[in-house]
């Protein structure tokens, strides 16, 4: 009965270890050359498969290794490629010529390596869902969607965007979020632009992992990946 009770103390001390152990290192994952960028590839990564590659764009105040702490933990059971490049910020935000400069110079990269979707998706938070946005109207050919996080600015909307899959997530707490995110939906609205505008209880401009989660979803459905 002893070593009963001993075996099973063990192995529920070994799930609780196993449950609570760390994620991946983003230090394993990360590039210097030509600048500083992040990505990963999903435990079930097979190269006979076009997988999806999602482009992560950190905030202001934040690098390449904060977004891939945001959205590497749904890389696996989602099934997509996680790209997080470093940009560069200056006192307006993000540099828009350098971000768009090294968001194309490591796809190129990648696409020439690795088979992807044609398309793929892109995703900010803060300045970087500023920037997400603006970039995925002007490039939208190339992606299959685009999800904004947290942002305050908003581009002016563009009928050339008809069905072009925008998510925007803003917490009900951040009141310029809220404000911005409403007057973007106007625009959209008055320009006939798909658009689906969430905010969240109880939150404020540092969205939770639910927020991640939600765009996860969506950039799976812009994808086709899931109905």
């Amino acid at each position: 009965m002893k070593r009963s009770f001993l075996l099973v103390g063990f192995l529920l001390v070994l799930v609780t270890l196993q449950a609570c152990s760390p994620g991946p290192k983003p230090e394993d994952y990360r590039s210097t050359e030509p600048f500083e960028y992040y990505v990963y590839f999903p435990e079930a990564y097979k190269a006979d498969v076009d997988w999806l590659l999602f482009v992560g764009v950190h905030a202001a105040d934040e690098t390449g290794e904060d977004c891939f702490r945001r959205w590497q933990p749904l890389a696996d059971e989602n099934r997509y490629v996680l790209l997080c490049p470093t940009f560069q910020v200056g006192a307006d935000g993000l540099n828009e010529n350098n971000s768009e400069g090294r968001i194309a110079t490591v796809l190129r990269l990648l696409y020439s390596t690795y088979p992807f979707q044609r398309q793929f998706f892109i995703a900010g938070n803060g300045a970087g869902g500023e920037f997400a946005l603006r970039y995925a109207l002007r490039y939208r050919s190339a992606m299959s969607g685009v999800a904004s996080l947290a942002a305050e600015v908003y581009p002016a909307p563009t009928s050339a965007a008809e069905d072009f899959p925008i998510l925007v997530l803003v917490g009900s707490e951040h009141e310029e979020g809220v404000a911005g995110a409403q007057a973007f939906e106007q625009g959209m609205r008055s320009s006939n632009l798909p658009l689906r505008v969430l905010t969240l209880d109880g939150e404020d401009d540092d969205l939770s992992s639910d927020a991640s989660r939600l765009a996860v979803d969506f950039a799976l459905q812009a994808s086709r990946i899931i109905p």
